[in-house]
Formats: structure tokens, sequence, C-alpha cells
């Protein structure tokens, strides 16, 4: 079992970024501070680069985190809960509705896969132990739903 999830992609973390290199490239621009494209130039690539490699693989019994320039794997049995959240704090997600997996005593890692349902079910299928903290309780696992009405 291979399965990939693409991060889900906020349009305003897309704005904000655009903004920022769009307005130091007007500023540049104005100011024919020539020298000040290069470094704006490998600002967008890097961005670019962050964009591009931000996912999620459940590869058998273990979950990879690729966020950029880093590499999390996660072992799916020591996953304890998942929580949604949308804190800012900087995390491999590219959007701002995510999700918190806490696992082994006191690690955690923030996702924002485009399709949580097929995510969460993933991985409940894996370890079906995995506590819920959800605040839209329709993105829940055939196991998960019969565990709440019980």
């Amino acid at each position: 079992m291979h399965q990939k999830f693409e991060s889900k992609i906020s349009v305003s973390l897309v704005v904000f970024i655009s903004g920022i290199l769009g307005g130091l490239l007007v500023l540049f621009i104005m100011k024919r501070a020539w020298p000040g494209l290069i470094p704006l130039l490998f600002a967008a690539l890097f961005v670019r680069y962050i964009f591009l490699n931000t996912y999620y693989v459940l590869k058998e019994e273990v979950l990879l985190v690729k966020g950029g320039l880093v590499d999390e794997t996660i072992k799916v049995a020591s996953i304890k809960s998942i929580e949604e959240t949308h804190t800012l704090i900087s995390a491999p997600a590219l959007s701002f509705d995510r999700l918190e997996i806490r696992y082994n005593k006191h690690d955690s890692v923030i996702v924002s896969p485009r399709n949580k349902q097929a995510f969460i079910d993933s991985l409940l299928t894996v370890n079906p132990a995995i506590v819920l903290r959800l605040k839209h309780q329709n993105i829940l696992h055939k196991a998960a739903k019969a565990r709440i009405k019980d």
C-alpha cells in the first residue's frame, strides 16, 4: 500500500506571499535596484520548490511528511490523536485548514492534506485506535462513526 496525499493550498497564503514578492519586485524596479532582483528570484524559486514538495505519503505502516526541505517519518502505530486546527505556526502545511497529528509521547506535526477524509480514513485503517478530535463530524471514518455512536 502506497498512498500520496497532496497538501491543500490556501488562496490567502498564496496571495500573501505573492503580495510580498510582487511588492518587492515593483520596489526594486522603481528604484532601479537591479541587483536586488537576484535574491528575489531565488526567494521565488524557493517558495515554488516548497509548494511543489509539500505532501504526505502513507507507505504500509509509516507516514512520511514531506515539507520542502524537511522530511519526517512517523510510525502510524505511534499516532495517538488527530485534531483539526487553524494554528499559524510554521509547519509542513500550505493551508490554514490543518490537522495536528500527535504521536509518541509528546511529539506532534501539523499537516494540511487536500482530502482530509481519505487521509484520515487511510490512517485509521492502519491504526483504528487513533482518537479523532474533529470540529466537522462529517470527516469521520466508518469505524470512528461507530465508536462515537456507542
